[in-house]
């Protein structure tokens, strides 16, 4: 018992020392931005900060001001929906191919390489048509995706011939 009493106490100690500790280090580290802040380099550099970011803001606005903006933003989308679409016949046509060779290396001219198959959970559902992602995001409108209800048949029961 003696001994547990013993422990505790060298517990207690050394907590209050590791408490000590940390506020010195902390006290350091404050005394240490105070110094780095008094310094005119710091204030010219916090200066030439908010200096950049009124830049950025002027910048973003003399974009969306611009007049052939909207039109260049509509142009600009069709390349990446074509390079996802090609993407994907990629992806299907390896996935053909695995299975029906049942192998998992395409030989080129100078090297073979793996085919690494992935499974992700799609998004949408088979069969509904992918909207077209962000394109009205820029003037402020949300287009939903709509949501399908499942078909249910009913069939008439109790129905006598």
């Amino acid at each position: 018992m003696a001994v547990d009493l013993q422990q505790l106490q060298e517990i207690h100690r050394i907590e209050s020392e590791v408490d000590q500790g940390r506020a010195g280090v902390k006290q350091l580290v404050q005394s240490r931005l105070d110094l780095i802040e008094g310094l005119p380099e710091y204030k010219a550099l916090e200066e030439a900060k908010a200096a950049v970011e009124e830049a950025k803001a002027r910048l973003k606005i003399a974009v969306r001001d611009t007049a052939r903006w909207p039109s260049w933003t509509l142009r600009s989308l069709r390349p990446g929906f074509d390079l996802r679409d090609l993407r994907e016949i990629l992806s299907h046509t390896l996935v053909m191919y695995t299975q029906q060779t049942g192998k998992a290396m395409l030989k080129e001219h100078d090297r073979i390489r793996q085919i690494e198959l992935r499974a992700r959970i799609s998004k949408r559902l088979l069969g509904q048509e992918r909207l077209p992602i962000g394109i009205n995001r820029q003037f402020g409108v949300h287009v939903p995706i709509p949501e399908r209800q499942p078909e249910v048949k009913q069939t008439e029961v109790g129905k006598g011939e």
